[in-house]
């Protein structure tokens, strides 16, 4: 009876996100102009662009009907989100260790290869093009992952653990968070998330702050490990920027630390260009 249970959801599921990606590509090539669909290159994911626009499409109604209709499923206001830290100055003083890291990774990814010749050359042209996708992904992400995401998958979290036994009194879902996943991202993450993990509202805020994050790295599979690793804690110290500090403090530090990645990495290829001669004529 469960193992059917569980095919059943899975292919619900599977073909729910179909429908999404269908749904997200008619708006992708709808709505994106030609010219600036590089901002959503994945290298890993040709699909990316339709995924994006399909979840976003299918969290705005769900967010509809949930501040609607059932507000009390969520802890949080749907503008919560949307307001100024106290002070920027502050702000970057205390996450000055997500630049850091930044910095340091993307120095040993660089500066421990070579880059193509082909690369050195179009240095200048790399670096705009980092800055454009740098702005857009954090304006995007942030809005996206931190807000809508995060938000529309609260009510998720819990339908599926009213599903898996949660209507009996002994939901799944809140078990498995509560004793193996939350417990194990607690350590991880070396308990600094644990105030938002396990709030006061429910386990289903650490549920749907964790699967949210998860997605987040996935996008990010196409970089290795390196890029699973960033993506999964950089999300992390993104969210606790978005519900401590306002979304727009997300945005601004997420948007300046891709900016500092493509910086560094700019650095290296002006330096294989000019001191070692690394160009198209070599």
């Amino acid at each position: 009876m469960l193992k059917d249970l569980k095919e059943l959801f899975w292919m619900i599921k599977w073909r729910i996100e179909m429908r999404i990606i269908r749904l997200g590509w008619y708006l992708y090539t709808l709505l994106v102009p030609k010219r600036l669909k590089f901002l959503f290159d994945d290298d890993d994911d040709e699909d990316y662009g339709a995924k994006f626009f399909g979840k976003l499409a299918t969290s705005v109604p769900v967010l509809f009907v949930l501040y609607m209709w059932f507000r009390s499923y969520t802890p949080f206001g749907l503008w919560e989100f949307w307001h100024m830290p106290e002070n920027w100055v502050n702000l970057f003083q205390r996450y000055w260790m997500l630049f850091a890291w930044g910095v340091i990774i993307q120095s040993i990814v660089s500066f421990t290869g070579y880059n193509s010749p082909q690369e050195n050359d179009n240095a200048e042209r790399f670096l705009i093009k980092g800055f454009l996708k740098s702005a857009f992904a954090g304006v995007t992400e942030e809005i996206s992952y931190r807000w809508l995401f995060f938000l529309s998958a609260i009510p998720g979290v819990r339908i599926a653990n009213w599903f898996f036994f949660g209507f009996a009194g002994f939901g799944i879902s809140e078990w498995f968070f509560l004793h193996v996943v939350g417990p194990i991202a607690s350590i991880f993450s070396l308990h600094w998330m644990d105030a938002i993990f396990f709030h006061s509202a429910g386990w289903f805020v650490g549920a749907a702050l964790v699967s949210t994050n998860a997605f987040f790295r996935d996008g990010h599979k196409y970089q290795g490990i390196t890029g699973l690793v960033n993506s999964w804690y950089g999300g992390l110290v993104l969210f606790h920027v978005a519900i401590n500090h306002g979304l727009p403090a997300a945005i601004v530090l997420h948007t300046s630390f891709n900016v500092t990645v493509h910086l560094v990495a700019y650095v290296d290829m002006l330096i294989e260009r000019t001191f070692l001669g690394r160009t198209r004529s070599y």
